[in-house]
């Protein structure tokens, strides 16, 4: 094999390190710089999305924040409308309950005056009845007509007696 010769080893010395140099020269001017600035550039990218997504991150924090004192607020602003709705009503209840209250009392006593002039009517019709049924029974009983001034009295003590 002539690469193991050894009296051919200095041109192939020569040769490799030419080689090497070239490959070298060809890689640090041309492929190099442009890995490097593929490099650069991927690494501004990403600090750039690091910084983007960090605002976000902060703008989303803030928006719920908003979000939050809201929610917050809105909650606040429904249960002072609950509460003066509520107090509203029963304001509203106790007008109409004091309404009704005086409206009954009213027609209580309208329906009492009523009955009493209903039961004094009636007292007043059977009166007469009741003095003559009474007149008639003792008559019976005893054989001799009362005096119509003493039944008369007998039964007005009587119904006096029941009215109370």
């Amino acid at each position: 094999m002539p690469q193991l010769d050894a009296s051919s080893f200095p041109s192939q010395l020569f040769w490799l390190t030419v080689s090497f140099v070239m490959l070298y020269v060809l890689l640090a001017r041309a492929l190099l710089p442009r890995v490097q600035s593929v490099l650069v550039m991927r690494k501004r990218t990403m600090e750039s999305d690091v910084e983007q997504s960090e605002q976000l991150k902060s703008e989303a924090a803030r928006a719920e924040e908003q979000y939050e004192r809201a929610l917050l607020e809105a909650r606040t602003k429904s249960q002072a409308m609950l509460m003066a709705a509520q107090a509203e009503i029963a304001a509203c209840a106790a007008k109409r309950r004091t309404e009704l209250d005086v409206s009954i009392e009213k027609k209580l006593a309208e329906s009492d005056a009523v009955i009493r002039s209903a039961k004094q009517a009636v007292s007043d019709k059977l009166t007469p009845v009741a003095s003559e049924l009474a007149s008639l029974i003792v008559e019976v009983l005893v054989h001799q007509k009362p005096d119509s001034k003493d039944i008369g009295d007998a039964i007005s003590s009587i119904s006096k007696e029941r009215s109370l």
